[in-house]
């Protein structure tokens, strides 16, 4: 890639050059200020410690703000493995991190486990499932800081 070449997501939309990896996913933020966490078709589990990996990713993209995550499932096909690493998703020291987020799926086991952490766990920050992009960005629009 060529300095100032833009990466292309599998959508097809512009993303920028500077992406944070992380075991969890790949974060960016777009051009009008949401910020994306792509999980990778081969991700088998994650642990706490991934997670704090993925919070130190965001906390660098956010410069200090709260931002509206659009967490991008549709290339996963697992959950979070443990308790412990999906609650550390919707615990109350999250609430300075999101503005709210979109997680947006392309499966049925997702919409499942999507549903399941919906109703066990309820984070302290909106969130939504979507199966669209176009929707999932809508929405999160609303809640750029």
């Amino acid at each position: 890639m060529h300095a100032g070449e833009k990466n292309k997501n599998p959508d097809g939309f512009d993303r920028p050059p500077e992406m944070i990896h992380t075991q969890l996913a790949k974060v960016w933020r777009d051009q009008a200020g949401i910020v994306w966490a792509q999980m990778p078709p081969d991700l088998v589990a994650a642990g706490v410690d991934d997670a704090n990996e993925l919070f130190a990713a965001l906390a660098q993209i956010s410069e200090g703000k709260k931002i509206a995550l659009l967490a991008d499932l549709r290339l996963h096909n697992s959950s979070i493995s443990d308790r412990e690493t999906r609650n550390s998703f919707s615990a109350e020291s999250t609430a300075h991190i999101f503005s709210a987020v979109s997680v947006l799926i392309g499966s049925p086991v997702n919409a499942a486990i999507g549903n399941f952490f919906l109703r066990v766990n309820r984070p302290p920050y909106p969130l939504r499932i979507f199966w669209d992009e176009e929707p999932a960005v809508s929405w999160l629009k609303d809640f750029i800081a």
